[in-house]
């Protein structure tokens, strides 16, 4: 039985020519050699599976190769070329950045460093992750680094460039790698399907490309994952179920509850996670693509972004884009990315899950700041306030002058004075009214200010003998007039109340739609729902 070989390695590529995405370094390097231009340190920074040490191998082939073809490629076919791709050459060093950290594995290292080549042209030391060394370690090396021997070169290659030291980038050639595209992940997995005779739908190779997350490894090892579950032929449902990946139609499960606003759906929605052993993590991650998809459609004129998924799914999000405004679509991303990058997690993930359910379905009744604040404008020009239904409002047109006020004359006037019941003459107050002789100091004391029902007057003590009061006559308050004959007795005739809403019949009740609040006093209410939809936040 021969040795297997994941898909990883065996199709890593083996000349310049095979690797994908990354032509502008290709081209670089391949220049270099041809105008003999080669410098002494290389960094090939980016994510994961986008090609650093793979790039590092083939820079070290075509250094030492004995043979380079006419458009500067490796042979593969000299020693130096199969030793290096064996990794047993003496020639290209690899170094482990992780394991080999310490100062004294650079002291090391700067000791072979003046060693001759054994059979190539260069020494070529490639240090793999190698922002992994410590301060002291790359300290050491400095020296050996600018100024190394005429047949020494050094190959770095990391992904956390923003670690390493300043004076080490400024040794050397900086190389970042992009991520790689969907179609150029697709393109290498259906050349290998091809030479494996491996049957796999269209779909399922592009949410593969997908989960790569632009990493080439990452994408190779789910493929070889969903060939070892089901032979060809392999459809897309197949794929998801072998990588563990939600279905779609889950997600537009939720978009209905949450445009019907049920919410015994998000309590089935989580027990239907933990039953078939979903990571809650990637439900959210998951979620959080979907809300992104879902906000792509909305703002994009195409479906270029829709290209990955299959006509079913296609429909399906541009039946969610009637369902959410723009406005809630990024507050349902914020709400979820606040939740993932959260340091501080709920041990139980199960109602952790429910209540982010909840949350989403309840959202639905949300009002966005943009209707708040559509609302406000139209209070502060006077306008009555109109549903905004649209995500985005339109600039509020400036109200029309309202109409000059009808003539006094047309106004009902008040009752005349004359009509209006007199008060009842009391004996008892004309008594009060008259001038009465001043009793004398010493018997009576000073009598109190009158007061008005409502109001405290301060009184004075008095600091003479007081009378008993039995001697004292008792004395009757007239009754004053009403607050209402009081207040049309004191105004002219044009500034009396008037009714903005008609009148009715006694007995009657008045309809709803009569009654027309102050412009001021929907700002404040506008203002206090506001305040309790914000939670006391400024930002959401």
């Amino acid at each position: 039985m021969s040795q297997y070989q994941t898909i990883s390695r065996k199709y890593r590529p083996s000349r310049f020519s095979e690797v994908s995405g990354q032509e502008a370094i290709v081209r670089t390097l391949k220049n270099a050699v041809k105008q003999d231009r080669v410098g002494h340190a290389y960094l090939f920074t980016g994510c994961r599976g986008t090609g650093k040490t793979t790039l590092s191998r083939l820079f070290a082939k075509l250094l030492n190769c004995a043979k380079l073809t006419d458009d500067l490629e490796p042979c593969n076919a000299c020693t130096s070329c199969k030793e290096i791709a064996a990794g047993s050459s003496l020639d290209v060093i690899e170094i482990d950045g992780a394991s080999n950290r310490g100062i004294d594995d650079v002291r090391n290292l700067n000791e072979t460093v003046k060693y001759a080549t054994f059979a190539g042209k260069y020494k070529i030391y490639i240090i793999d992750e190698v922002h992994m060394l410590t301060k002291e370690a790359f300290n050491a090396l400095l020296k050996t680094l600018e100024e190394p021997p005429a047949n020494v070169k050094f190959f770095f290659a990391t992904t956390e460039a923003h670690k390493i030291l300043p004076t080490i980038l400024s040794r050397c050639q900086r190389f970042d790698l992009t991520r790689l595209s969907l179609e150029q992940i697709e393109e290498k997995l259906s050349t290998i399907a091809g030479e494996k005779a491996i049957e796999i739908s269209p779909e399922a190779l592009k949410l593969i490309a997908r989960l790569g997350d632009g990493s080439m490894r990452d994408s190779e090892s789910f493929f070889e994952q969903v060939t070892c579950y089901q032979p060809s032929p392999i459809t897309l449902e197949q794929t998801q179920e072998a990588l563990g990946i939600f279905s779609y139609d889950i997600f537009f499960r939720l978009d209905t509850a949450y445009k019907e606003g049920d919410l015994p759906f998000a309590f089935e929605l989580a027990k239907e996670i933990f039953t078939r052993g979903k990571e809650t993590s990637h439900f959210l991650e998951s979620l959080l693509e979907h809300y992104r998809t879902i906000l792509l459609t909305q703002i994009s004129p195409n479906d270029r972004h829709l290209q990955h998924l299959s006509p079913d799914e296609i429909n399906g999000y541009r039946a969610a884009y009637q369902i959410y405004t723009k406005e809630m679509a990024l507050y349902l991303i914020g709400y979820l990315s606040n939740i993932l990058f959260s340091p501080n997690k709920i041990p139980f993930r199960r109602l952790h899950i429910e209540t982010i359910l909840i949350h989403i379905i309840q959202s639905a009744s949300r009002t966005s700041l943009t209707q708040i604040v559509h609302d406000l404008n139209q209070l502060k020009e006077g306008a009555p306030i109109t549903p905004n239904p649209v995500s985005t409002p339109p600039i509020a047109e400036k109200a029309p002058t309202p109409a000059p006020a009808p003539p006094a004359a047309a106004l009902p006037k008040p009752a005349p004075a004359a009509e209006l019941p007199k008060p009842t003459p009391d004996p008892a107050a004309e008594v009060v009214s008259k001038p009465q002789p001043a009793p004398p100091t010493e018997a009576i004391p000073k009598p109190a200010a009158p007061t008005l029902p409502g109001k405290r007057v301060p009184t004075e003590v008095a600091q003479t003998e007081v009378v008993p009061h039995e001697s004292i006559e008792p004395m009757e308050t007239p009754p004053l007039p009403s607050a209402v004959q009081t207040d049309m007795l004191d105004k002219p005739a044009q500034e009396a109340p008037v009714s903005e809403t008609p009148a009715c019949a006694e007995g009657e009740e008045r309809d709803p739609k009569d009654f027309t609040l102050d412009p001021a006093i929907q700002l404040e209410n506008t203002l206090r729902f506001a305040a309790v939809e914000l939670n006391g936040r400024l930002t959401i």
